[in-house]
C-alpha cells in the first residue's frame, strides 16, 4: 500500500514538472511573438495592414528545425552540447522568415528577431524562476 501512495506522489510531481515545462515554453513564445509583432509594428509604420498572423505563421513555420531536440533526448550526446546550434539555426530561419515576409533586409530581420530574442531572455533569467518557486 505504501508503495502505490510513492508512485502516485511521484506521477503527480512528474506531471506538475511536465505541466511547467510546457506553460513556460509558452510563455516564453507568446512574449517573443508579441515582441517581435510590436517591434514590426514600430518599425514598419508606412504600412496600413501588416497581417500579424501571417508573421506568426512563417516565425512557427520557421521554428520547425526545434524539432531536432526531440531527437537528442533520443539519443545520448555525451561530448558535446548541440542544442545552441538547432537554436541558432531555428533563429537563421525565422530571420530568413521575416525578410521573405516582409520584403526588407537581412539586417532589419535580425534587430527585430533579436529584440525578441532579448525579450525571451529576460523572460527566462527573471519572471521564470520565481514562477518556479511559487509552482514547485
Amino acid at each position: 500500500m505504501n508503495h502505490v501512495v510513492s508512485s502516485s506522489n511521484n506521477f503527480i510531481h512528474l506531471a506538475i514538472t511536465y505541466c511547467y515545462v510546457l506553460f513556460s515554453s509558452l510563455i516564453e513564445l507568446a512574449v517573443f511573438h508579441l515582441v517581435v509583432r510590436i517591434t514590426i509594428a514600430f518599425t514598419f509604420t508606412q504600412y496600413a495592414i501588416i497581417k500579424y498572423n501571417y508573421v506568426s505563421m512563417a516565425l512557427i513555420l520557421s521554428s520547425f528545425s526545434k524539432l531536432l531536440l526531440i531527437l537528442m533526448i533520443i539519443w545520448d550526446y555525451n561530448e558535446i552540447q548541440y542544442t545552441w546550434v538547432v537554436g541558432l539555426y531555428a533563429l537563421a530561419s525565422n530571420v530568413e522568415a521575416l525578410t521573405a515576409f516582409l520584403d526588407t533586409s537581412y539586417l532589419t530581420s535580425a534587430f527585430i528577431i533579436a529584440f525578441g530574442v532579448f525579450a525571451k531572455i529576460i523572460v527566462q533569467r527573471f519572471l521564470l524562476p520565481e514562477l518556479t518557486h511559487v509552482l514547485l
